[in-house]
């Protein structure tokens, strides 16, 4: 039952990301659609990753938390640049 949960916690990240990305053509939708399908992403594997075979112990690898920063760092590019782009505009 949590694994459906957290299932549910990781999709809308993904779905809202790749529409971003595909449908919003500008350089703050690409990254902020970047760093939530990579969010949707990292969080679909550590779920696996520490729920697949017996309790969920948290022992991520490098990787999975390289992809968890270079996601968050996405995003958050993504949202300065939507900021600046706001501000010039007013």
């Amino acid at each position: 039952m949590a694994d459906t949960l957290a299932l549910l916690l990781v999709v809308p990240p993904f779905v809202t990301g790749l529409c971003l990305v595909f449908f919003l053509r500008s350089p703050a939708g690409l990254l902020s659609g970047l760093g939530l399908v990579g969010l949707g992403t990292a969080g679909w594997v550590d779920i696996a990753d520490n729920c697949v075979v017996g309790p969920c112990v948290e022992d991520d690898p490098f990787l999975l938390t390289a992809a968890w920063m270079l996601s968050l760092a996405c995003l958050a590019a993504g949202a300065a640049t939507a900021a600046v782009h706001a501000a010039r505009r007013h």
